[in-house]
C-alpha cells in the first residue's frame, strides 16, 4: 500500500555558486538555476510516474509530497544521484532528506529541517568539478572568470561550472520573465549587463548610476512555523507565489509603458532581477527609478493579510515587508551591494516589534564613492553630516504646524514605505524653490540647537541675483510636512539632502 513520503531539498554553500565571481551572467545563471531546482526535482519525480505534488517551493528550497511504496532512504539516494548527474545542477551543493509522513505537519516540518541541517554539517564541502568523463585530460589552467576552478577542454577558458552558469544566465535572462509573468511578456528584451541598466541615458543627470532594491518579508518564517496543517502550508506557498507573480506583471506593465525604463531606442527594459522567490526579491534598476520602484512594490504589497487555522481557531495575520535601497555607480562591485541592501532591510526589521503588527519600513544608503561600500553606514553619515549621535530634541517649525523632534537611535535611518508617494509629492513642491545647500544649512542650524525663528529664517533665505528673498510660506509649509515624514528635525533635513537627486519630481506616475 502506498505511503506518503515528504522530501525536502535545499541549496547550500550558495556563495560558491552565486558569489564566487563578479560576472553578471554567471551570477544570474547560478541564482536562477538554484531557484528552479526544486521544480526540476518535482518534474523528475512526476516523469518517473510517481504521484508527486509541491507542498512548498521557495528560492532553492522545496518540500515535495510523494505517494509511493519506496523506502525513504532509497528515494533520497535516487534524487541525490540524479542531482549529481544533472548537466547543470551537479555543480551546485544540495542536501536532500526524505521522511514518512505522519500527518503531523508541525513535527514533519521540523524533522525535515533538522535532517537537512545535520546533513549539511556532516558534509562541509563544496562540489569540486571533476571531469564528467574519466579519460578527459587534467586541466592546466584556471577559469578566467571565477579564478579558482580548473578549465576543461571546449569551455573557452571557463570551468564547466562557470560555463554552465554563464550560458544559462544568457538564456534565462529572457525566459525568467516569460515563465514567471506569462507568455505575453516573451517579446520584451531586458538588460544584458548593468551598463544597460544605467548607461546610455542622454540628458539624465543620474546616468551611470543604479539602484539596488531589496524586499524581505517580516516574520514570514515565524508565521509558517505556526502552521499546524500541511494544507495551510500549501495555501501559503500558493499565496506568496501568486503575489510575486502579480507584482512582477505589474512592474513589467509599468516598464513597458514608461520610456524612462527603455534603452536601445525603446527596444530594451532597464531591469535586472537578481532574486525573485520565496519571500525575497532583489532587482537592479536605474538610479532615477530606484525610489519609485520601491514605492511601486510597496503599493503592490499594501494591506496584505493571510488567514490560517491555529490551535484556537482561525487567525488572520497582516503581512509586511522590510526594504533596503542602495544608490551607487554602475561600476560598483555587485556582491557587497547585495549584502548592503540586505543589511539595510535587516536594520528596518529591527524596528519591527517583537509582538503586534509590523510595518513596511525600509532603510537606504547613497554611495558617493566605492570606498563607502562595506563601511559602517552610521559612521559614514555622521562623517558627512555630523548629525547621528548628537541630535537635539527640537520642536521648531518653519511655516506653521508642528514637527516632532527626532530621537537618538537607529530609527533615524528608517523610513515608512507606505509614505513614499506622499514624500515624492511634497518634494516636487519644495525642490524648485529651495536649493539643496539651504536644506543642509537648516539642518545644521537646528543641530546647533537654534529654535530662534529669526535665525532659522536667515538660514533659509535664498539668493536671487543680488537680492535675498525669503522662501514662500507655502513652500515652508510643504517643507514642514516633508521633514515630518522623513523623521522630524533636524534628521529630516539630512534625509532630504541625501535623497535630493534621487527622489523624482518630474514623473509619469501620479503623485
Amino acid at each position: 500500500m502506498p505511503n506518503t513520503l515528504l522530501l525536502r531539498v535545499e541549496g547550500v554553500n550558495l556563495s560558491s555558486f552565486i558569489e564566487d565571481c563578479p560576472d553578471l551572467k554567471t551570477i544570474r545563471g547560478g541564482s536562477l538555476l538554484l531557484r528552479g531546482a526544486p521544480q526540476r526535482i518535482l518534474d523528475y519525480l512526476a516523469a518517473s510516474r510517481r504521484a508527486a505534488s509541491a507542498v512548498s517551493m521557495g528560492a532553492s528550497i522545496g518540500v515535495i509530497s510523494i505517494e509511493t511504496e519506496e523506502e525513504p532512504a532509497k528515494l533520497r539516494e535516487e534524487v541525490e544521484a540524479w542531482l549529481s548527474r544533472h548537466r547543470e545542477l551537479r555543480y551546485a551543493s544540495f542536501v536532500v532528506d526524505v521522511i514518512r509522513s505522519t500527518g503531523q505537519w508541525a513535527n514533519e516540518r521540523e524533522s525535515l529541517l533538522s535532517a537537512n541541517r545535520h546533513r549539511q554539517m556532516e558534509a562541509p564541502r563544496l562540489v569540486y568539478p571533476f571531469p564528467p568523463i574519466a579519460d578527459e585530460p587534467v586541466a592546466e589552467r584556471v577559469c578566467k572568470v571565477d579564478r579558482v576552478r580548473p578549465v576543461w577542454p571546449h569551455t573557452n577558458g571557463l570551468s564547466p561550472a562557470t560555463d554552465i552558469r554563464s550560458t544559462q544566465g544568457r538564456f534565462l535572462r529572457q525566459d525568467f520573465y516569460r515563465i514567471e509573468a506569462g507568455d505575453s511578456y516573451a517579446d520584451l528584451e531586458f538588460s544584458e549587463c548593468l551598463e544597460n541598466v544605467a548607461c546610455e541615458a542622454p540628458g539624465q543627470p543620474l546616468a551611470d548610476k543604479m539602484a539596488i532594491v531589496y524586499l524581505d518579508g517580516n516574520k514570514f518564517g515565524a508565521l509558517q512555523a505556526r502552521f499546524e496543517s500541511q494544507t495551510d502550508q500549501i495555501r501559503w506557498d500558493s499565496f506568496i507565489r501568486g503575489l510575486l507573480k502579480k507584482a512582477l506583471r505589474a512592474l513589467l506593465d509599468w516598464a513597458k509603458s514608461d520610456s524612462r525604463w527603455h534603452f536601445d531606442n525603446g527596444r530594451g527594459i532597464r531591469l535586472e532581477t537578481l532574486l525573485w522567490g520565496g519571500d525575497e526579491l532583489r532587482v537592479v534598476v536605474p538610479a532615477w527609478l530606484g525610489w519609485e520602484t520601491l514605492e511601486f512594490l510597496y503599493e503592490q504589497f499594501e494591506g496584505l493579510t493571510f488567514a490560517y487555522t491555529g490551535l484556537a481557531g482561525p487567525v488572520i495575520v497582516p503581512l509586511t515587508f522590510a526594504g533596503g535601497l542602495v544608490f551607487c555607480h554602475v561600476k560598483a562591485p555587485i556582491h557587497p551591494l547585495n549584502h548592503l541592501a540586505k543589511n539595510l532591510a535587516d536594520l528596518a526589521k529591527e524596528s519591527v516589534p517583537s509582538s503586534g503588527p509590523a510595518g513596511n519600513f525600509f532603510a537606504y544608503q547613497v554611495l558617493e564613492s566605492f570606498d563607502q561600500i562595506g563601511k559602517d553606514f552610521f559612521g559614514t553619515l555622521t562623517e558627512r553630516f555630523g548629525f547621528l549621535g548628537r541630535v537635539p530634541n527640537s520642536n521648531a517649525h518653519l511655516g506653521g504646524g508642528t514637527m516632532p523632534g527626532s530621537k537618538h537611535s537607529k530609527d533615524l535611518l528608517i523610513l515608512d514605505g507606505m509614505r513614499m508617494k506622499e514624500i515624492r509629492r511634497l518634494y516636487s513642491k519644495v525642490q524648485d524653490d529651495l536649493p539643496r545647500r539651504k536644506v543642509i544649512a537648516l539642518g545644521q542650524a537646528l543641530l546647533a540647537g537654534s529654535d530662534d525663528p529669526a535665525a532659522l529664517a536667515e538660514a533659509i533665505k535664498v539668493p536671487n541675483s543680488d537680492v535675498r528673498r525669503p522662501v514662500s510660506a507655502g513652500t515652508l509649509q510643504h517643507l514642514d510636512q516633508l521633514v515630518c515624514l522623513l523623521g522630524g528635525q533636524p534628521t529630516g533635513f539630512f534625509h532630504l539632502a541625501e535623497l535630493w537627486d534621487y527622489i523624482p519630481s518630474d514623473t509619469r506616475r501620479p503623485a
